[in-house]
């Protein structure tokens, strides 16, 4: 498995910053960052590549460039390895995270924590009243099997934003289930069945975004 590190980088000529080194065949590909928040966007400015000594380097860099000691170190798992997107899980000592690190037009990279707009949708819906209990007995099962549901698509995602290994065939909404609210409202319309059908979209939504968080196949960098 490729290994990370984050160095923190201090007195350099472009300032105090971190450097996050990523094993990637025989070198290391090399980002420069401000900070280790990755909640919010960052510039990351791609330099050149490092040796692999560097994983494990800590101490004065030659030629007056600074001191380097190591802020974390581990493996990492990539999700989608290209030329303009990057998406790796990281298993450090302090960062068990989904990095993402994106290439615009004008070549300049930016980072951000992949699930971080995954956990701003999942505070969005946890902020709407509960499912109300089922206004007859018959329906009782559809509010449980919306509830197994939910639970499913939020443990999905915590196991995401850890870093986590997933299992992407299970990141869909039960047809059955969603049949049935529709097919319920359709029947009687009532007010009960309008809150389930709101659940559902905020459901659906939140599993759209976790596809788009994750579009296309890793292609793992060669060790």
């Amino acid at each position: 498995m490729p290994r990370f590190m984050i160095a923190r980088h201090s007195g350099a000529a472009q300032g105090d910053h971190y450097d996050l080194l990523l094993e990637s065949g025989e070198a290391l590909a090399t980002w420069r960052l401000r900070h280790t928040n990755f909640e919010n966007q960052q510039p990351a400015q791609k330099i050149q590549e490092h040796r692999k000594k560097y994983l494990d380097y800590e101490g004065d860099i030659s030629g007056g460039r600074g001191t380097v000691k190591i802020w974390d170190t581990g493996t990492y798992v990539p999700d989608v390895w290209g030329d303009k997107r990057i998406q790796i899980s990281l298993a450090g000592t302090q960062l068990k995270v989904r990095l993402r690190l994106q290439c615009a037009e004008d070549d300049s990279w930016t980072i951000v924590d992949a699930a971080a707009a995954l956990r701003k949708l999942i505070a969005h819906h946890l902020r709407h009243a509960e499912l109300e209990a089922a206004p007859t007995p018959e329906l009782e099962p559809l509010r449980e099997s919306l509830a197994r549901e939910e639970q499913k698509t939020l443990a999905f995602v915590r196991r995401y934003s850890r870093g986590e290994p997933v299992e992407w065939s299970g990141v869909e909404l039960d047809p059955q289930v969603r049949d049935r609210v529709r097919d319920e409202w359709v029947r009687w319309r009532h007010p009960w069945l309008d809150q389930a059908r709101d659940f559902v979209e905020r459901v659906e939504g939140i599993i759209s975004a976790i596809r788009e968080a994750h579009p296309a196949p890793a292609q793992p960098p060669k060790i």
